[in-house]
């Protein structure tokens, strides 16, 4: 399962771009840009390679797990040279231990963080979901 179109939404959002401006930086159109978001398609490996090396993270950190930007941090990519900051990537293994010195400020924010990555992995899920009943409809159709 590929995280790729929320990632790219997620981090163009984060770095206040507009797809216009990723699109003229990877060499695409506004509405390939706007495919990627949505799913509908997927960008070339060295393409992919450029899209990871221009928000400063790696490809598999791209394409493997929702990646959910620290909304405390000062992301642009004009300030951090296409690097994007505090980025919490591990989306399937987020396992945090709690101590005493845990504030409640720094657990809502975990929480927020945990929040984000359920809706996108729930968003997912509707994506797939989706397809599946569209598969069922065209058996149904043949079946007649």
């Amino acid at each position: 399962m590929s995280f790729f179109s929320y990632n790219i939404k997620n981090l163009r959002i984060s770095t206040k771009c507009k797809q216009s401006d990723l699109a003229t930086t990877f060499d695409v159109t506004r509405t390939t840009m706007s495919d990627y978001e949505r799913g509908k398609s997927e960008p070339s490996l060295d393409r992919l390679i450029k899209i990871a090396d221009f928000f400063g993270i790696s490809v598999d950190e791209l394409i493997r797990s929702p990646i959910i930007i620290d909304s405390g941090s000062d992301i642009s990519s004009a300030n951090n040279s296409g690097r994007i900051g505090n980025i919490v990537a591990n989306g399937y293994h987020v396992q945090q231990q709690v101590n005493t010195n845990t504030t409640e400020k720094d657990l809502s924010h975990k929480v927020a963080l945990l929040e984000q990555e359920i809706q996108a992995l729930k968003d997912k899920v509707a994506d797939k979901d989706a397809h599946i009943s569209s598969l069922r409809e065209i058996i149904a159709l043949y079946k007649k």
